[in-house]
């Protein structure tokens, strides 16, 4: 008998997509060597909620707050960064009572976006104040992303201001009027890619917002439409927000209706894969469960997927999709038994030093994450 979906949790509405279902496979689950060694939780991350990834001059960093301790406590240390040269070893390199939010990359400098400053970072500096964030864009859990694009800072607010902001290197800054010149827009994601020497600056639409507008190229002070190739239901479906990534010079995106991923080839979107697989829980639900892209990762020519409903997968040409979630965070039905293959959204998917790390946390772009994908912490998983 299928489950009435009014009596499921309605923190997990977000994770249900409506529309015609397609004939989806489910992830193959042979003996291959991805399933070999399982996942395992990183001890220092126990129980934290994970709000951003980067990586830069060979090291890798997370941002991550204890959702336990008032931010309005004089003595908490809610935010926190973690640093890692191998992968294995992280260090805690910086503190806050505040909430941490993006980071983005300058030159040598590692940039973090907090209440009460911008701070940068150089491993044998430390961390220092840079400047005041614009007053609209201060609450970190509340801005989608972060970026430096021809030697300025833009940061977008994505849920209570939906607005993109310029930070000038002198600590000025002034709001992107977008339409009229009387409105700004704000995304949710900035991604940035380098071609034929030129860079270039994407930015994904906020989950559940501007869904006509699946990805704009963003040149400073226009957001210009990147749907050439796409249907008119992959236009419209709320991607999630994260699903970008780079390879080389090409720019990776995960869609909808049915979900697979799609690399940009002058300005035209073409699918490289299968459709995601849908699990097998997904047909016990009423509308049935289909299965989103959350994030995207590389190692060489091997290509790895996070999702909202069936963990982490890895794409092979001549495979299709397999499965790689032992040992990451069961969802909360599989407690009825009824559900042995649905997993907590893994928000962010990064590879370093021949790990896959997966990542949970609710940034401000993320609200498929809200109530489900927070305090999990960082999980670590070496690449066979």
């Amino acid at each position: 008998m299928k489950i009435n979906l009014f009596v499921m949790i309605s923190l997990c509405l977000m994770l249900f997509n409506f529309g015609c279902k397609k004939s989806p496979t489910e992830p193959n689950t042979g003996n291959n060597d991805t399933l070999k060694t399982s996942w395992k939780r990183i001890a220092v991350f126990e129980k934290l909620d994970i709000r951003y990834m980067i990586q830069n001059n060979n090291r890798i960093y997370a941002a991550a707050i204890d959702p336990y301790l008032n931010s309005l406590d004089t003595n908490a240390t809610r935010g926190m960064i973690f640093e890692s040269k191998n992968g294995t070893t992280w260090t805690k390199i910086f503190t806050t009572k505040y909430d941490v939010g993006p980071m983005a990359v300058h030159g040598d400098s590692l940039f973090i976006i907090c209440r009460d400053s911008i701070y940068y970072y150089l491993p044998d500096q430390g961390f220092r104040g840079k400047f005041k964030p614009p007053p609209r864009v201060q609450l970190p859990a509340e801005i989608g992303d972060m970026t430096f694009f021809k030697g300025n800072l833009y940061i977008m607010g994505s849920i209570t201001a939906p607005e993109t902001w310029c930070v000038y290197p002198d600590g000025s800054y002034e709001i992107i009027k977008t339409m009229m010149n009387i409105f700004s827009n704000g995304g949710a994601k900035f991604i940035k890619l380098i071609k034929g020497g030129v860079e270039k600056v994407y930015v994904r639409a906020m989950y559940g917002t501007f869904s006509s507008t699946v990805i704009w190229e963003f040149d400073g002070n226009l957001f210009h439409q990147i749907n050439g190739g796409l249907t008119e239901a992959e236009k419209n479906a709320s991607n999630p927000s994260n699903s970008l990534a780079v390879k080389q010079d090409t720019l990776y995106a995960g869609f909808k209706s049915p979900a697979a991923i799609k690399i940009l080839v002058n300005d035209i979107w073409q699918t490289v894969t299968d459709t995601l697989p849908y699990s097998k829980s997904a047909f016990q639900l009423n509308p049935v469960l289909k299965t989103e892209t959350i994030a995207i990762t590389f190692y060489g020519d091997r290509m790895f997927v996070s999702t909202q409903s069936v963990g982490v997968l890895e794409w092979l040409p001549n495979k299709g999709w397999q499965q790689m979630s032992n040992g990451l965070i069961e969802h909360p039905w599989m407690l009825d038994g009824t559900h042995e293959d649905l997993y907590v959204p893994v928000v962010f998917l990064e590879v370093f030093n021949g790990y896959l790390f997966a990542g949970y946390g609710v940034p401000g772009y993320a609200p498929w994450g809200s109530g489900l994908s927070g305090n999990y912490g960082l999980f670590i998983k070496k690449i066979n």
